[in-house]
């Protein structure tokens, strides 16, 4: 009895914790994806949800990686994904955000339009969301409908340590992290050239 009552509190906490999030979030489908927006007019999903739409249609859901080829390549990437930075390394350091500067990609839009087609499912990924989130404003304005950032990105969303303000800690798993399909290998076809 007592495993019972338990079993029913729990179902209508869950109950309520879903309500209240679908309160905070607009909920959209595209394609095979419920969409949400973390930054206003962006449609977002989660990395699950968007391992969930390529592993049931690899063909028909394209992965748009926006990193830079460094990360591409030597990070990883999911099987099949192209690269077009959204931005590329500068060489010099940005004092303000403590990182390597970087620029945007001149020729993302037109790189994009080589690739693909406005009517297509794209899910955007990045390290952790941010950049993705900047592509997929970017290419809704331009009449790609179904672009969507994949929250999380491919490594994850980092923050700082409590105890130790120059560590990291993972604080949202990325694609990699969930340990979905990701490969270094690289194919010409898909791999940034400019």
């Amino acid at each position: 009895m007592r495993g019972a009552m338990l079993a029913v509190g729990v179902v209508i906490w869950l109950t309520l914790v879903g309500c209240a999030d679908a309160a905070k979030h607009a909920w959209t489908p595209i394609g095979p994806v419920q969409t949400w927006e973390i930054t206003p007019g962006v449609p977002s999903c989660t990395v699950t949800e968007a391992w969930h739409a390529w592993h049931a249609d690899p063909v028909a859901v394209k992965i748009l990686d926006v990193r830079t080829p460094g990360e591409y390549i030597y990070v990883g990437h999911v099987p099949g994904a192209r690269n077009i930075p959204w931005k590329l390394l500068e060489n010099r350091w940005d004092d303000q955000r403590q990182a390597p500067a970087m620029k945007p990609n001149p020729t993302f839009l037109e790189a994009v339009r080589k690739a693909y087609r406005p009517d297509e499912l794209l899910l955007v990924m990045c390290r952790s969301g941010r950049r993705s989130a900047d592509a997929v404003k970017t290419l809704r304005a331009a009449g790609y409908a179904k672009a969507i950032s994949v929250d999380g990105g491919f490594e994850g969303e980092f923050g700082k340590d409590c105890d130790c303000a120059t560590r990291e800690k993972m604080v949202k798993k990325g694609w990699k992290a969930m340990d979905y399909p990701w490969t270094l290998a690289v194919e010409a076809k898909e791999m940034w050239t400019d």
